[in-house]
Order: C-alpha cells, then structure tokens, then sequence
C-alpha cells in the first residue's frame, strides 16, 4: 500500500518534470548531466519535505512562489545567449537543471511533506528511496523518448528556442500561483 500511494504522489507531482526532462534530452543536454542536476533538484526538494514532515518550517508557506524567481531568471538568461550567440548549442549544466528542478517542485513540498506525516520513519525512508527509483526511471522514459525525437534536426533546433520560454513560463506559473 506504501508503495502505491508514493508512486501516486511520485507521477502526480512530476508529471511536468517529465515534459523538462525530454525537452533537455531534445536540446541534447548529456545524461549524467541531466541525472545529476535531477538528483541535486529533486534532494533538495525531499530535505525541505522532511524538514515539514518533522515539523519545521523553513520557508512560510507564503513564500514559496518565490521560488518561481530561479527559473525566470535561467530563461532570461538562455534566451539572451540565444540571442548573442543562435549557431552555438549552449549546455546546461547540473545546478541549472537542479535549479529548475527545485523551483519547480513546489506542488511536490505542498505533497510530500503532509503525506511523510502519515507514515512512519521507516515507511519514510522506504518512500524516498522508492521515489529516487522512480526518478532513474523518469530520467531514462525522458532520454528514449527524446532519443526518438532529436533525430530529427528542426525538432532539435525548436528545442533550443523553445525551452527558455517554457522554463520562463514555468516560473510564472509558481511566481504567480498562491
């Protein structure tokens, strides 16, 4: 039943991430890359999560669309490398990525913290290393997936004009949400 309702929680809060992680594979970014940035991303999520579910508060709960402001600003900045320099793919690197992550789990805080609540230590643990599981294999559908899509070169090149505007969007959307 433990791993049913993480698994649940897992796809239901992550659902987007898989969206990012294909576009990042689209635009050719490198597995170990993308893995590591999704570790350090989604690490950070899980410490402020048991943070709550022990029953701290490290960030009000009014503050967290700020957190919208990270991925903002990585848009802006991918937009104005677009521009200075469109031949060029640049790389992102795993703090970008973790960043973007981060930023993007709120909805995965508001989750994860009050279903720790109803389970035990030990269930917790189980839960999170399920959830790092669930993670590899995200990580892994995005490549095959993207792997299937950046064959094709035009799709490679929207990638790259599209990702800073959805990342832009994206933080918007958590800038914006109360």
């Amino acid at each position: 039943m433990t791993s049913w309702i993480a698994a649940t929680a897992f796809f239901a809060t992550n659902v987007d991430d898989l969206f990012l992680l294909t576009l990042w594979f689209v635009k050719r970014s490198r597995f170990g890359t993308v893995l590591l940035g999704q570790l350090l991303g989604f690490s950070a999520i899980l410490l402020f999560s048991l943070v709550g579910y022990f029953g701290l508060r490290l960030l009000p709960e009014s503050a967290v669309h700020w957190l919208g402001l990270a991925p903002i600003a990585i848009g802006i900045k991918q937009l104005l490398c677009a521009v200075k320099k469109p031949s060029e793919t640049l790389q992102e690197s795993a703090w970008t990525l973790a960043a973007i992550t981060f930023a993007n789990g709120a909805d995965n805080l508001a989750v994860y913290a009050p279903l720790f609540g109803k389970f035990s230590p030990w269930q917790v643990g189980s839960i999170v290393l399920f959830f790092y599981a669930l993670l590899f294999v995200y990580v892994i559908a995005a490549q095959f997936a993207a792997s299937r899509l950046k064959r094709n070169d035009q799709i490679h090149i929207w990638a790259h004009r599209i990702a800073p505007v959805v990342i832009i969007g994206i933080g918007l959307a958590i800038l914006f949400s109360h």
